[in-house]
């Protein structure tokens, strides 16, 4: 039997998104908020009361409306600040590269190829204070960058600065006038992730890229032609370090600390967590599933385990309001897409495939396919047509690969012969992942054609909800006949 599921916050988290949508990338922000707040007000005078005899839906529904309203108010009022702030930074940025001053900027990425050259990650510092400290500090994107630049390298260097669309800043690298090495907490990172790389240099092809993949998201040294395969079978995931990762590195400590009690766990998990999230880089993705996770385990302390998706929808709306421009993120989207459908459809979908082990697997991964489908069709007018049980039989490899990938970087700067070993060890997962991606990508038919633009969406969202409600009302009549 299915139980239900609370999503008393689904139309706060979608209201704060919408509005951080519209605020970071259109001028219609105020508009909406006076929509926002007549609806918060019809809900405010919406009647509750009700014969006792009947269902108090109409309580519920008033008070979902005025809490999601004035969600959506605070994260409007929030979203114009940020904007009114970068713009200050934006102007001071601008002027100082057109006046021939050099930036200094804190990458926050390790450089990547692209379609203009190596770019990464960074944001600007500036001695006078003038751009603000921590999550203040103006976020740039570095065209023309090193091949060699590091996640918590710093660098001073001449540019040419500009403002594009949703109030993005780009920095175009002219020269380079000093470069500075992490310090602090950001050298121990960078001694970890150069760890995982060493150990694994020496591995067969597909190791060296997915090693590192799996454990800090860095597959730049992955072949083309399993980097395509992967992206045709939908298991890109696997690398993309997200709520899978997180889910194996807490579930690990739980073990490690099983016989201890409660509160030792939740408080060795959550700084488990923490290091993670350091070490990894914390990406849209990263940050969303570490978010999530953090507030299942203090529900887990506090002994209410049940609140996955309210811990969900509560992540969103607290990050969107720490960084509206995750609204525009497509990674954040599908992280988000996939981890709510395992959370409200998986054990549907599970109990149609079946019992057991292997009908629970197609459960979780045909929901977090179903649920992404619409987000991916803005990019890439196909659907992968074998990423179901691709994923169900890689997905198991995903658990020891990634955490002896993770204690191959603790070990190398103590123990680097133990530290390759275990990478070698690592790889042999990561190449059952490997195997998984081509053998499926191979088969015919697997990218399914699709309709482009809006008219795909919608056509495949109206398909998705006429087969959910489908399922839903089959195991429902299955439960009643049993």
């Amino acid at each position: 039997m299915i139980g239900p599921v609370d999503i008393r916050l689904a139309p706060a988290a979608l209201g704060a998104w919408i509005v951080c949508f519209i605020g970071v990338t259109t001028p219609y922000l105020p508009v909406v908020l006076a929509a926002v707040t007549i609806v918060g007000i019809g809900g405010l005078v919406w009647p509750r009361g009700r014969p006792r005899h009947r269902v108090q839906w109409r309580g519920w529904v008033s008070y979902t409306l005025l809490a999601a309203s004035c969600v959506s108010v605070v994260a409007g009022t929030i979203t114009t600040l940020h904007i009114q702030h970068r713009k200050s930074l934006t102007d001071v940025v601008v002027d100082s590269a057109e006046q021939g001053s050099p930036l200094l900027i804190r990458l926050t990425s390790d450089a990547r190829e692209g379609a203009r050259g190596f770019g990464t990650h960074g944001v600007v510092l500036d001695d006078q204070s003038r751009l603000g400290a921590g999550w203040l500090a103006l976020p740039v994107y570095v065209m023309n960058a090193q091949p060699d630049w590091r996640a918590g390298e710093t660098v001073l260097l001449h540019a040419h600065a500009y403002e594009v669309d949703d109030h993005r800043v780009i920095v175009s690298a002219t020269a380079v006038v000093h470069h500075d090495q992490p310090q602090g907490i950001y050298a121990l990172v960078g001694i970890l992730r150069d760890g995982v790389r060493e150990s694994s240099k020496h591995l067969a092809p597909q190791a060296r890229g997915l090693v590192p993949g799996v454990s800090i998201g860095d597959d730049r040294r992955l072949p083309a032609h399993i980097d395509e395969a992967m992206r045709t079978t939908s298991l890109t995931h696997l690398t993309a370090v997200s709520g899978a990762h997180v889910g194996v590195v807490v579930g690990t400590t739980m073990v490690v600390l099983g016989r201890t009690p409660r509160s030792v766990r939740v408080a060795g998990s959550l700084t488990v967590l923490l290091l993670m999230v350091i070490v990894v880089l914390p990406t849209p993705s990263v940050v969303r599933a570490a978010g999530m996770g953090a507030m299942t385990l203090v529900a887990m302390l506090r002994r209410r385990p049940r609140v996955a998706l309210s811990a969900l929808f509560a992540t969103v709306i607290g990050l969107l309001l720490h960084d509206p421009w995750l609204a525009t993120s497509i990674g954040f989207g599908l992280s988000v897409a996939a981890t709510t459908g395992i959370l409200t459809t998986s054990r549907v979908i599970g109990s149609l495939l079946g019992q057991g082990a292997l009908a629970r697997a197609g459960g979780v991964a045909l929901a977090a396919q179903l649920w992404c489908a619409p987000l991916l069709l803005t990019f890439d007018s196909s659907l992968a047509t074998y990423s179901v049980p691709a994923n169900i039989l890689a997905v198991p490899a995903l658990a020891p690969s990634t955490v002896l990938s993770l204690a191959s970087a603790v070990a190398f700067p103590l123990m680097p012969t133990v530290s390759v070993w275990l990478a070698k060890i690592a790889g042999l997962f990561t190449g059952w992942i490997a195997t998984c991606a081509t053998v499926f990508a191979d088969l015919p038919g697997a990218a399914l054609p699709w309709l482009e633009g809006p008219v795909g969406v919608i056509n495949l969202v109206g398909w998705l909800v006429v087969g959910i409600w489908f399922a839903v009302w089959l195991n429902r009549k299955r439960t009643w006949q049993a």
